[in-house]
């Protein structure tokens, strides 16, 4: 075994990911956005920004955090 003193990696260096790898997240990545269109709001969604629209101290199934969090965004981003 060869010392690689103070210029070589340490023992805790992580190499980067293989060029395979960034291919393959690449190849994901253009599949879901080309399958994003396809899919509209899902009722658990449109239940959130209805929760959002009128604000309360608590909700049966989330706190109210959530609601907030989501009026917060929609008032903000549209």
């Amino acid at each position: 075994m060869i010392d690689q003193g103070i210029e070589g990696a340490g023992a805790g260096a992580v190499e980067p990911p293989a060029r395979s790898v960034w291919i393959l997240a690449a190849v994901v990545a253009a599949f879901h956005l080309a399958t994003t269109g396809g899919y509209g709001i899902f009722r658990d969604e449109l239940y959130y920004l209805a929760c959002a629209r009128r604000l309360d101290w608590g909700y049966v199934d989330h706190p109210p955090l959530v609601a907030l969090m989501a009026w917060a965004v929609t008032h903000t981003l549209g």
